[in-house]
C-alpha cells in the first residue's frame, strides 16, 4: 500500500516535472516538496489543496487514499436527459436566429407604420411571418429584457 507521500512523488514523475517545477506550480518552494515526496514529512491540507485546485485532473480519491486512478475520466456532459449538449446548443442557437429574425422583421414594420405617418393603413404587411404571440409587434416590449433599447427614430 502507498503513502501519500508516494502518491505525490508518482504524480510529480506522471506530470513529466521534477519537485521544483512542480512546487513552483503551486507556489512552494522545491525543499517543501522534496520533503514530501522522500517521506520527510507529511504534506498538510494546504498543499494537498493546491494540488486538487492546480491539478483538477487529479483523482482526489486516488490522491487521498489511493484508491483509483491517477486522473479521473473526462466527463461526458449531458443535457435534458442524455441527449447531446452541441445538438442541444444548437438548437438553441437556431431558434434565437429565429426570433432575431423575427424581431428585425417586426423593427421593420414599425419603421414603415411610422414613417408612413398612417398608422390605420397595413398596406403590404405579411403578419404570418410573425410568431404567435410577439410581444415586440406594434409597441414595445412588455416583461422582458431585452439587453439593448431599441431605438425606433430614423
Amino acid at each position: 500500500m502507498t503513502t501519500v507521500n508516494d502518491r505525490i512523488a508518482e504524480l510529480v514523475k506522471a506530470l513529466r516535472m521534477n519537485n521544483n517545477s512542480f512546487g513552483k506550480s503551486l507556489g512552494r518552494n522545491s525543499t517543501t516538496i522534496t520533503n514530501v515526496t522522500e517521506g520527510r514529512s507529511k504534506p498538510g491540507f494546504e498543499i494537498l489543496e493546491d494540488i486538487l485546485n492546480k491539478y483538477p485532473e487529479v483523482n482526489p480519491t486516488w490522491l487521498m487514499k489511493g484508491t483509483g486512478e491517477m486522473f479521473q475520466k473526462p466527463v461526458t456532459v449531458k443535457a435534458n436527459g442524455g441527449s447531446d449538449l452541441e445538438s442541444e446548443l444548437r438548437e438553441r442557437i437556431k431558434l434565437q436566429n429565429e426570433t432575431i429574425e423575427a424581431l428585425q422583421y417586426t423593427v421593420e414594420l414599425q419603421k414603415r407604420l411610422l414613417s408612413s405617418g398612417d398608422m390605420g393603413k397595413l398596406e403590404g404587411v405579411l403578419f404570418d411571418r410573425l410568431p404567435v404571440g410577439n410581444p415586440f409587434f406594434l409597441g414595445l416590449p412588455t416583461g422582458i429584457v431585452t439587453g439593448t433599447p431599441v431605438s425606433l427614430r430614423g
